[in-house]
């Protein structure tokens, strides 16, 4: 059972060193999850841009706030591309520590989501 339990552990945590085997595949599972929580942003920001009374706070998003597929490339592109480079130093600890903060950034990003649509929307 303690050997099992140390394996859960380093899976869910890893290792200090930069030469963990694990990394990579939780790196990838966390860039799965920003994406995820993105693509869920994404499509929330253009339904209450539909809908109207919606100000977008990010003053780069504003700029695409026009079009939906525009927003949509924006957001594509620069999710491709920091998923890219945080692929390449997928082994590296600093890479799977930012991928977490992001994924904690992304979810709280989520939870305002969901306080806007319930005061505002339902």
């Amino acid at each position: 059972m303690r050997e099992v339990l140390r394996w859960l552990w380093q899976w869910a945590w890893g290792t200090n060193s930069d030469h963990d085997p694990l990394r990579s595949r939780r790196v990838a599972w966390l860039l799965g999850v920003v994406w995820a929580l993105n693509l869920l942003d994404l499509a929330l920001t253009i339904l209450a841009v539909h809908i109207g009374g919606f100000h977008e706070a990010n003053p780069i998003g504003r700029v695409f706030m026009g079009s939906p597929h525009h927003l949509a490339g924006l957001k594509l592109v620069c999710l491709s591309l920091g998923s890219g480079i945080f692929l390449v130093f997928r082994h590296h600890q600093v890479t799977e520590t930012a991928c977490r903060a992001l994924t904690v950034v992304f979810a709280g990003l989520s939870v305002m989501w969901v306080a806007y649509w319930m005061r505002f929307h339902v």
